[in-house]
């Protein structure tokens, strides 16, 4: 039907229309509007005013989707807000819930970590962004500090839902450690939660100090739609002590939807050194992701045993953060488009210039967290002939931008750089020299916006800014304060 044609001038055909209005609006109202996306509901009632008039009642709820990203900026706006949005149409509902699962991807995980250096944690508080404030009110993230804050979780179910309670697509569970007390194993309140509760969980972060193998592998058994798994904390594990049946035991569980594996702060040197005749739990674990695994955080140590190495699909991993410089691993990868390479002691370019050269026709955005000095080699005549040609964003330590090498390097090796992140380095400290900043604007030719953070990483802080600097001249300043992290005990 060509709604658009409907208006004519003849008087004949007006009656036509006019009967085409009023005989079958519940043709319209029930089974047309309704399947008609919000941008063409807009542009069918812009055709005709009698058009807007009919369906004037729901107008606002159907254009809601179409405006979402301008309210949710409002300085008013609150987790009741979102909820009023959520409940208008289905429409509404669907905007408003993928905001919220957009704050637990494994993109926004893998984005708050490296390129935002931490600084949408929950102990930040950011008054220039309400739907930060208002989105942590409604994430559904559950932090469990010790077995006892389960067991009221798990009362709570059992009184409220009548022991049917179910969690929402898309929570989280963060700090959930493996306890004993006084010699008594308090491990079964945590497995009675994951195994009514593990199939509503998408990102989970286990503390591992008192675990033994057996536990995390039970635990993982659980999780069958895990996107996001951090292990962090220590184990001193002696691999005799995980008998080879128990870990075939639990080799049926699959993590066939993780996507970001974060393995960085695991600090027992021994939890990646198993018995090299066979695999180890860690090697166990995997084995079990897929190709659909695209982003791993690691530290060098990860390889060291070669079963781990070995065990690893590297097929599908695009975003890397890796602590030091492990050839073993960038050997195997290919087609990075996002490398954080972090190392407080790099002393040897050969090794840092092959990783990055490796990746230079799929590289879209660099991290370099390494304390680099007054080196010409980056850039000068005789270096490797590699140009980045996808790398539209780079990150540093802002003093790299006062040594010599750094503005000629973004300037002969990354033509279509469009953004420039500088962070302050939590063990140099230095004033932001916008006049000289300003000039790379002039270097580099595609750069639209350099943003400056200040001790965000910084967690003993308890103040960290953001200064966006634009091609235009504008400049925006944000200050936002921390609190202090709860207990990890």
């Amino acid at each position: 039907m060509d709604i658009a044609g409907v208006n004519h001038h003849d008087s004949g055909e007006d009656e036509s229309e006019s009967q085409l209005f009023h005989l079958f609006p519940e043709i319209w109202e029930d089974i047309i509007v309704p399947k008609l996306p919000p941008t063409d509901f807009q542009s069918f009632i812009n055709s005709c005013p009698k058009w807007r008039g009919m369906f004037k009642d729901i107008i606002a709820g159907r254009l809601l989707p179409l405006v979402l990203e301008i309210l949710s900026k409002h300085w008013t706006v609150s987790k009741e807000s979102l909820l009023a949005w959520r409940r208008v149409n289905r429409g509404g509902k669907s905007a408003i819930d993928k905001i919220l699962e957009e704050f637990l991807a494994p993109k926004k995980y893998f984005n708050d970590l490296c390129t935002e250096h931490h600084e949408w944690w929950p102990n930040v508080v950011d008054e220039n962004q309400p739907l930060r404030k208002a989105i942590e009110r409604l994430k559904r993230c559950h932090a469990y500090k010790n077995p006892y804050e389960v067991q009221k979780f798990m009362h709570f179910a059992k009184t409220t839902g009548g022991g049917n309670l179910v969690l929402p697509k898309y929570a989280a569970l963060s700090f959930l450690n493996f306890p004993w007390e006084n010699g008594r194993n308090l491990n079964t309140i945590q497995f009675d939660f994951l195994a009514q509760f593990g199939g509503g969980l998408s990102s989970v972060s286990f503390r591992l100090d008192q675990a033994t193998w057996s536990l995390l592998l039970t635990a993982l058994f659980h999780l069958r739609n895990l996107k996001v798994l951090q292990l962090w904390g220590s184990m001193n594990l002696n691999p005799a002590q995980t008998p080879p049946k128990m870990v075939d035991a639990y080799q049926k569980f699959q993590l066939t939807s993780l996507e970001l594996l974060d393995v960085e702060d695991l600090v027992e040197e021994n939890i990646f050194r198993d018995d090299p005749e066979r695999d180890g739990v860690f090697a166990v674990i995997l084995r079990h992701c897929g190709p659909q695994l695209t982003r791993l955080i690691c530290s060098d140590r990860l390889f060291e045993n070669p079963k781990n190495a070995e065990a690893l699909s590297t097929a599908g991993i695009r975003f890397v953060k890796l602590n030091g410089i492990d050839e073993k691993l960038l050997a195997r990868l290919s087609s990075l488009e996002e490398l954080h390479l972090e190392n407080e002691l790099l002393d040897r370019l050969d090794d840092f210039l092959p990783a990055i050269n490796k990746f230079s026709s799929t590289l879209t955005h660099f991290q370099l967290s390494v304390p680099l000095g007054y080196h010409e080699y980056l850039w000068r005549s005789e270096a490797p002939d590699s140009w980045y040609p996808k790398m539209t964003h780079f990150s540093a330590y802002i003093y790299h931008s006062n040594l010599c090498w750094f503005w000629p390097f973004l300037q002969k090796k990354m033509i279509n750089l469009t953004q420039l992140n500088l962070h302050e380095s939590v063990f140099i400290g230095q004033r932001v020299n916008v006049e000289k900043l300003s000039k790379g604007f002039e270097m580099c030719p595609r750069l639209q916006k350099i943003l400056v953070f200040w001790n965000v990483g910084n967690r003993e802080n308890p103040m960290a800014g953001r200064m966006e600097m634009y091609r235009d001249g504008k400049i925006k300043r944000h200050t936002y304060k921390r609190l202090p992290l709860f207990s990890n005990n």
